[in-house]
């Protein structure tokens, strides 16, 4: 078979793919799939940049990495640091209620300087607040409020208040996220 019998042979099929219903391209747009609902939690986590110093000029450290942001007080005190988390309102024509919040962060000394306290706010209301009991590990360490009725908000932002016990202790805040269920 010649070179031009072979190109006229694909341009046949090629033609004939694209005109006969059922074999090749369609003219009709697919159709859409049904909706389905809902059902299981949903989990997003905000990247750790996203943390937020209260009082800047109060912080000697106050540093942004591509994973979560270090900071070190200038001299004893307790600060609030704040996060916004991104939260689905509604999926799927589903409202989403609130399970579950939690942030992460690493203390070099915490029998010293560490987290001392989490409070949820939904828009300008604190839905909740929690005294926490740091664990002496210098390793990542998560902290969690769990809500046995869930419930739908407009918005959802965490604050901590750290212990900053001197000028040389460093606390590093990593990943904040929230839990939502239909």
């Amino acid at each position: 078979m010649g070179k031009k019998s072979a190109i006229g042979i694909l341009l046949a099929l090629t033609l004939i793919l694209a005109v006969v219903p059922g074999i090749g391209a369609t003219t009709e747009a697919p159709e859409a799939d049904a909706p389905q609902a809902t059902t299981g939690y949903v989990d997003i986590a905000t990247q750790g940049t996203d943390w937020v110093v209260q009082r800047k000029w109060k912080f000697k450290v106050n540093m942004p990495y591509g994973w979560g942001v270090r900071t070190k007080a200038k001299a004893a005190t307790q600060e609030w640091i704040h996060i916004p988390l991104t939260y689905t309102t509604f999926l799927d024509s589903t409202a989403m209620k609130l399970s579950k919040v939690e942030f992460c962060a690493q203390a070099t000394n915490p029998t010293v300087t560490k987290p001392v306290r989490m409070d949820v706010w939904a828009k300008d209301v604190r839905i909740s607040q929690k005294n926490l009991t740091w664990p002496n590990s210098t390793g990542v360490v998560c902290q969690w409020i769990d809500y046995a009725t869930p419930k739908w908000y407009e918005s959802i932002g965490i604050s901590v208040l750290v212990n900053y016990g001197n000028d040389k202790d460093k606390v590093t805040f990593y990943k904040a996220w929230l839990r939502l269920v239909p």
